[in-house]
């Protein structure tokens, strides 16, 4: 198996990437690649990946948490009560 990039700048990524680090993420690499070079100024950041995000949740417990509490949104319970419940949680 290979290991998942944890984390890297916005520039390694582009819409070729779009299922590893999502489409906002991909977008500010393209952006990157192709506006920077022209003078046009992009912030820079990093981007983790959906493979780390999930092994993170994982790891912590967080995703059984969340698939739980997202479950209570069927029952009629409030978002922001379960929002609340989420954010407590982490």
């Amino acid at each position: 198996m290979v290991q998942p990039r944890l984390a890297d700048r916005l520039d390694a990524f582009g819409r070729e990437d779009l299922a590893e680090v999502g489409g906002k993420n991909a977008s500010l690499g393209e952006m990157r690649r192709h506006l920077v070079p022209l003078g046009i100024a992009v912030p820079d950041g990093f981007a983790i990946t959906t493979a780390a995000y999930r092994r993170f949740l994982a790891h912590n417990g967080l995703d059984e948490t969340l698939a739980r509490e997202l479950q209570r949104l069927k029952t009629g319970t409030p978002l922001a009560e379960v929002g609340r419940a989420i954010r407590e949680a982490t």
